[in-house]
């Protein structure tokens, strides 16, 4: 059980890096405040981590039907 929840973060860690960066851009062009789109794509990515974390665990690492 430990290594599913370490690889489900894992997983959901990594893609939560590059999106933080895509959507901090994003959020600085529409906000026009760095620190704004800053939080904005911190409070994003934790909502996305939660969610993806969860989906990745339920769904990918389940083991293998007999």
């Amino acid at each position: 059980m430990k290594e599913r929840l370490l690889k489900s973060a894992a997983a959901s860690l990594e893609w939560r890096v590059f999106a933080f960066i895509i959507t901090g851009i994003f959020f600085w062009f529409m906000t026009g405040a760095v620190w704004q789109a800053t939080i904005l794509a911190i409070e994003l990515q934790i909502i996305l981590f939660i969610a993806h974390f969860g989906w990745f665990y339920f769904r990918e690492t389940r083991p293998p039907k007999s």
